[in-house]
Order: structure tokens, then C-alpha cells, then sequence
């Protein structure tokens, strides 16, 4: 797509209590450590969500559901800043979960629209601008 990008050695996940609909900046070091969020990953195939395991592909831009019983902050590592990633962009047309990385992803203005963010208090709701480490269901062209 837009050339290539380095990701971070680590992320920072801010999670509220309840569900957060997070976006990943790289693939995690320690699947195993990652996992233990019990991240739930949108499956294409079936159109459903699914909890990830160590055979889920993860990838730079990809939107993962996390639970947090409360507030807090959670440090994940990331492959080496050595290695080069491409940027992601959504690959389903039709209604797919897709991670902004950036505030304002190459793909954004291109493939997708409306995109729509999470609330706890209101469910989805329509999203203007996207916010960095977060992810969004997108309908992409």
C-alpha cells in the first residue's frame, strides 16, 4: 500500500472497565502473555467473534476485543523494530472490525465508510475521527 512502516517495541493499552475495542500497533512479542487478556478476534468465515489463541495470526492494524474486570493499564511487547511491517488496510468488503494505528489511517478516507467506535454506555456509535489504538466495525467499499 503506502510504503513501509516500523512498528513500536512495546504498546501501551489503556483499558477501561468492561470492553474495549483496541487496535493492535504490531504484532505481540509473547503470544502466551498477550493471550491472557483472553482477546476476542472477529472471524470472517463464520461472522462471529472468537477468542483468540496462539494460531491466531495477528497483524499491525488488527482490532482486537479485550475485557478488563477493572481500569488499567497494560504494557505489551512488540516484535522488533527491526523487523518492517506493512501497513494494513481492510481486506473484507462489507462490514469488518478494522485498528486505527494512526489517527488517520491511509485506508480511511479510500475504502471506509461509516466507520463507528465502541461506548460502553451507548454500544456503537458513529466515529468522526478516528483515534489512534483503537478499533472500529468499518464498511469498506
Amino acid at each position: 500500500m503506502f510504503g513501509v512502516v516500523v512498528p513500536k517495541n512495546s504498546q501501551t493499552l489503556e483499558l477501561s472497565a468492561g470492553w474495549n475495542l483496541v487496535a493492535l500497533e504490531g504484532v505481540p512479542l509473547r503470544m502466551q502473555e498477550f493471550l491472557e487478556l483472553r482477546p476476542m478476534v472477529y472471524e470472517e468465515d463464520s461472522h462471529s467473534y472468537i477468542m483468540a489463541t496462539e494460531e491466531t495470526t495477528f497483524q499491525r492494524g488488527m482490532a482486537a476485543w479485550i475485557y478488563s474486570p477493572e481500569a488499567r493499564t497494560k504494557e505489551i511487547p512488540l516484535v522488533s523494530s527491526s523487523t518492517t511491517l506493512p501497513p494494513v488496510q481492510p481486506t473484507v468488503f462489507g462490514w469488518t472490525l478494522a485498528g486505527a494505528v494512526d489517527n488517520i489511517p491511509p485506508w480511511l478516507e479510500q475504502v471506509a465508510r461509516p466507520f463507528f467506535r465502541w461506548d460502553a454506555e451507548k454500544g456503537f456509535v458513529p466515529a468522526e475521527t478516528p483515534e489512534a489504538k483503537r478499533g472500529y466495525w468499518v464498511k469498506a467499499k
